[in-house]
């Protein structure tokens, strides 16, 4: 069901035309800005976009402009695992990685506590508004939040926000939602 749902929403996604993203993207990223999270945070998390996502690179310009550290996560497809790499330039310590994701260089040194992260902004392909969130299917955030206790904010298309998303044990959910029409505060769904 996850795998059908999962197509049927990127294939929508990516149906959208370009200038259409990057608007619906400005105005999710003004929403993030806005929150308390985001001002009380010193360690940020958030992943770098794919063309059909919600663009995240004006929020990253954002975040190192107000000195805030950081971080980005770097993939090891063969076991499945991710960590958290500090960068201080964007793009400039970025190189295309696997799925044509921009990841931090190879030779950036992860951080070694990821529990010192404030806030993770967390990618998916669709969210529900008790905070379940369908990613790409291969677990790689998952597991890495399972292992932190920061706040989690996924970034969404109002489009991508369903009744319900069907969820397994490992599946991790999002505090908030930030989409182009609202904030939604999943604790108030729950």
């Amino acid at each position: 069901m996850k795998k059908n749902l999962r197509k049927k929403h990127l294939q929508k996604r990516s149906e959208v035309p370009i200038p259409t993203v990057l608007k619906k993207s400005e105005v999710i990223g003004e929403k993030l800005l806005q929150l308390k999270e985001i001002s009380e945070s010193s360690k940020i998390m958030i992943y770098s976009s794919l063309e059909s996502e919600v663009d995240t690179a004006v929020i990253i310009r954002s975040f190192l402009k107000s000195k805030k550290e950081v971080y980005l996560p770097r993939t090891e497809i063969k076991t499945r695992t991710m960590e958290a790499v500090r960068i201080k330039k964007f793009p400039g310590e970025v190189e295309t990685a696997s799925f044509g994701i921009l990841e931090p260089k190879k030779e950036l040194p992860a951080c070694e506590s990821i529990r010192e992260i404030d806030l993770v902004i967390v990618p998916g392909v669709a969210f529900d508004e008790r905070g379940n969130r369908l990613g790409y299917g291969f677990g790689f955030y998952d597991r890495f939040l399972a292992e932190i206790r920061a706040p989690k904010i996924g970034l969404s298309f109002e489009s991508h926000i369903l009744d319900t998303i069907p969820t397994e044990s490992h599946d991790i959910k999002v505090d908030k939602i930030v989409t182009e029409l609202r904030v939604i505060d999943c604790s108030n769904f729950s």
